[in-house]
């Protein structure tokens, strides 16, 4: 019961951690964007427009945990009968998210060293400035995306750990965000 406890409880401060630090840098990057505006006086319009952008990407990790835990419960147990207890999946899916977590306080980190630092002709030729061990922007949204890559194999092997056939891991894991990606990738 305390393992159980504990495990709960390390997921929820990992899902929270990723929370917070999706809302300080959507936070921090609305600041720079108004800096890069060169606005003096905020419009009230911008102020409210960017709280509520940097709260929805705060519960953004929140929201992908949620869509791959629902999904994968449901698939798992609805189409292969196979039964995985709640805490487990949801164990699962935030210990699958450290890599992510860490990758996000890693941009926080740069942003909130080297924003402040930055001319306005450096914040208008963004793409261009140099971040700590010399990363641009290209190479973060490359670290990015092998953080994601990293989350899904380590969600397969740990689900694969729990004695469920590798073929229904990777069908209940991918099928709902390669949907997902594919309705994106095509439509938008």
């Amino acid at each position: 019961m305390i393992k159980k406890n504990s495990d709960n409880i390390l997921s929820s401060i990992i899902i929270i951690l990723c929370v917070i630090s999706s809302y300080n840098i959507s936070s921090l990057a609305s600041k720079f964007q108004l800096k890069a505006m060169n606005l003096d006086i905020v419009p009230r319009q911008f102020s409210f427009i960017f709280k509520i952008s940097d709260s929805i990407a705060g519960i953004v990790p929140l929201l992908i945990a949620c869509f791959i835990f629902f999904n994968t419960k449901i698939i798992l147990n609805h189409v292969f009968d196979m039964k995985v207890r709640n805490s487990s999946l949801f164990y699962y899916i935030s210990v699958s998210m450290i890599p992510l977590l860490i990758h996000l306080y890693f941009v926080l980190y740069n942003l909130f060293t080297y924003l402040p630092t930055l001319s306005l002709a450096e914040l208008q030729n963004f793409e261009n400035v140099r971040f700590s061990m010399g990363l641009r922007i290209s190479d973060f949204q490359f670290i990015s995306s092998a953080s994601w890559e990293l989350f899904f194999i380590i969600f397969i092997f740990l689900l694969y750990r729990h004695k469920i056939p590798i073929y229904k891991v990777l069908f209940s894991v991918l099928f709902a965000p390669a949907i997902f990606l594919v309705l994106y990738y095509f439509f938008l």
